[in-house]
């Protein structure tokens, strides 16, 4: 109850994010707010360093993180080859990568960290599974937003974000610890928002 609670309560979130103020954007907030304060209180929460999967490192855990940053910078030349930006372009940072990269580690706490590890009880894989289609279902529900004109196809938005997500996932399994996927994904956004000079409209609306 408590997972759904935070999936669902995040699909609310990023589908009222960028609706027209007041009204839709407040109750879609008052929406959001309910499920993950629901679920920090609920009784009988598992430890919370175990739940997050942030145990101390190891070894195992350095190697794994080092794989999940190949991984993640990858998938980062991937995506800008697919939207026909430069792969090798100037290695100029940009502010704005900070912020992606702290949205992409947020991320992970949520989906790889908290509600997989609430879900973990049912097993490494259906916990892999259903933390990958609630983040594939959050962010397609960030994009779907009727005042934007730019063609999005929803279809391989959900199949990717869910992909990457099973990839992330496995990460946290296969190390024991969280810090791989926020690697992973922290190189991701890095490769693709470096030269990024302001946020996009999916960030502040």
């Amino acid at each position: 109850a408590g997972a759904t609670a935070l999936a669902g309560s995040m699909v609310l979130f990023s589908w009222f994010a960028h609706r027209p103020w007041p009204g839709s954007v407040l109750g879609g907030a008052r929406l959001a707010a309910r499920g993950p304060a629901a679920v920090w209180a609920s009784p009988g929460a598992d430890d919370l360093a175990t739940t997050l999967g942030l145990r101390p490192t190891s070894r195992r855990v350095l190697l794994y993180s080092v794989l999940g940053l190949v991984v993640g910078a990858a998938a980062g030349l991937a995506h800008r080859a697919s939207l026909g930006l430069p792969v090798t372009s100037s290695f100029a940072l940009e502010p704005f990568v900070v912020v992606a990269c702290l949205i992409g580690a947020m991320e992970e706490v949520i989906y790889r960290g908290w509600l997989l590890g609430r879900l973990r009880r049912l097993g490494w894989p259906a916990a892999i599974g259903l933390s990958a289609a609630a983040h594939a279902a959050y962010k397609t529900a960030l994009f779907a937003q009727p005042s934007i004109t730019v063609p999005i196809d929803y279809a391989a938005l959900a199949l990717l974000t869910a992909a990457g997500g099973l990839i992330l996932g496995g990460l946290r399994a296969l190390s024991g610890n969280l810090w791989p996927a926020i690697v992973a994904h922290a190189a991701f956004d890095l490769v693709v928002y470096r030269a990024v000079a302001n946020a996009p409209w999916w960030v502040w609306g």
